[in-house]
Order: C-alpha cells, then structure tokens, then sequence
C-alpha cells in the first residue's frame, strides 16, 4: 500500500512537472511569436540565362537581438526552439555596416519606388581577407535591416522579405538585381574589345 502511494506520488509530481514545463514553453513561444517573421527566399542566378527564374528554396526566420563587441546584432533565427540556429548575423552602426562581425564598406545609394514610398537601400561591399568565392553585395536599410546578399561569385542571391514591405525583396529587389546584370552583359563585349586593344 505504501509502495503504490509513493508511485502515485512520482507519477503526479511528475505530471506537474511536465505541465509546468509545457506552461512554460507555452509562455515563451508567444513572446517569440511577437518577434517580427521574415520570409527568405534563396535565388540561383543563371549569366547565361537571365530570363530562368530558379528559387532554390524558402524559409521563415524570425528577427532577435543580441548584444556582442558592444554594438546590438540582428540575428536571424530559424526557429522559435531553444536550440534554434541562427543563419545570420549583422548590426548597424550609424552609417556603416557589419556582416558577422565584418565591417562592409558602403559603395553607393540606391533608391526604390515602393507603394507610394520609396525606399533607400545602402550596397555595401562583403570581403574577408584570405578568402575566396564569398565576395558579396550586400543591400540594406536603416529601417528594415538586411535586404539582399548577392554572392556575384557564384549567382547566389539571397532575398529578405519582411512582413513591413512584403514582396519588396522578393520582386522589386529581384527584378532590380537581373535589370542591372542585363546592362552588365551588354558592356561586356564593349569591355572585352577595349582591354584587347
């Protein structure tokens, strides 16, 4: 008798425990929810074919903060799990920009019409020293954060939709990004005549 008290006593504690933990997970997963979501959208861009559209994949993360080397970091999480990962990093600092820690140098200002708004983008340059293929173009807003990383390198070009300006990235970026590789290979026989000369 008292042995089967004892087991109902574990098995209750034990219940209580567990729900415990669930109102717990429960509490933290709607303050997480309230982070803001942006949809990633991962495009392979094809030189010898512009017109080939190729969405490689799509994922939701979800926008938190951490504080390191006394700047605030943007991070990107994949999940709402304790043992989310993050897939990217960056913080802002005035006018200048940092990738995973990297200072990206500004080199030019590009402005976008966008409902009635328009919106200004920074391209910042993505370089770390004694490394190769990871070479980007990195398009972002004081506002809205990181909006696109284009690894020219390899035509990979990573899209950030934010639920603020939604399909911002995923067309008008999108469309801004193969308009400026068109003129691009326009100049290309242009430049490959020149430099033989």
């Amino acid at each position: 008798m008292k042995r089967q008290a004892k087991y109902i006593t574990l098995i209750i504690i034990g219940l209580f425990v567990i729900s415990c933990n669930n109102g717990n997970l429960k509490t933290k997963n709607q303050i997480l929810t309230t982070k803001p979501k942006i949809t990633v959208y991962d495009y392979q861009i094809w030189i010898s074919n512009l017109n080939k559209k190729e969405l490689r994949d799509s994922f939701i993360v979800y926008l938190d903060t951490l504080t390191f080397n006394s700047r605030k970091n943007y991070i990107y999480c994949d999940s709402l799990r304790d043992d989310s990962i993050f897939r990217y990093s960056f913080s802002i600092v005035s006018d200048s920009f940092f990738f995973y820690n990297e200072f990206c140098k500004n080199i030019d200002t590009v402005f976008f019409d966008y409902k009635n708004d328009k919106i200004e983008l920074i391209k910042s340059y993505y370089d770390v020293i004694n490394s190769a293929d990871e070479e980007c173009y990195i398009y972002w807003n004081k506002k809205y954060g990181l909006i696109s990383i284009y690894n020219y390198p390899w035509g990979a070009l990573i899209l950030f939709d934010h639920e603020e300006i939604p399909g911002f990235a995923k067309e008008t970026f999108y469309n801004f990004i193969i308009i400026q590789e068109k003129e691009i290979q326009k100049e290309m026989p242009y430049q490959i005549l020149k430099n033989e000369k």
